[in-house]
C-alpha cells in the first residue's frame, strides 16, 4: 500500500532549505521524475497515438494515461481527488501539446521537471 513514506518526495519533506537541497531537488525533478515521464507518455505513448489518430485525440489520451498513476494519491489523502485528478490531467495536456508542436520533448521535460521541482521546495521547511 501506498504510504507518505514511500512517496518519491517523502526524503525531502521538512528538509532545511539550503542550496545542496535544492540542487537535490531539481536533480529529482529533472531527472528521476520528469524525464522518465516525458520519454514514457510524451515521447512514446503520446508520439505513438499522433501517428495513428488526430492530434487532439492523442493528446487527450495520452493526459488520460498520464493521470492514471497520480491516481494513487488518494489512497494517502481521498480528499485530494481534484488535485490528484486535475492537476495530472491539465498539465499532461499542456505538455502534450507542447511535445506534439515542437515534436521534442525537452520543452515539456524542462516545465515537467521544475513544477516538479517547485513541489518538492514546498514541503521543505524555512
Amino acid at each position: 500500500m501506498l504510504t507518505e513514506q514511500n512517496l518519491g518526495v517523502s526524503r525531502f519533506v521538512g528538509q532545511p532549505l539550503t542550496a545542496t537541497n535544492i540542487l537535490s531537488a531539481l536533480v529529482y525533478g529533472l531527472f528521476e521524475t520528469g524525464l522518465g515521464e516525458e520519454l514514457f507518455f510524451r515521447g512514446l505513448i503520446g508520439s505513438w497515438l499522433g501517428r495513428r489518430t488526430r492530434l487532439w485525440i492523442a493528446n487527450a489520451i495520452q493526459a488520460a494515461i498520464f493521470t492514471l498513476p497520480h491516481l494513487l494519491l488518494l489512497t494517502i489523502e481521498p480528499r485530494l481527488w481534484p488535485i490528484a485528478f486535475s492537476l495530472p490531467f491539465v498539465s499532461g495536456l499542456m505538455m502534450g501539446w507542447i511535445r506534439l508542436k515542437s515534436e521534442s520533448i525537452v520543452p515539456g521535460w524542462i516545465m515537467h521537471g521544475l513544477v516538479n521541482t517547485f513541489s518538492i521546495i514546498t514541503v521543505m521547511r524555512i
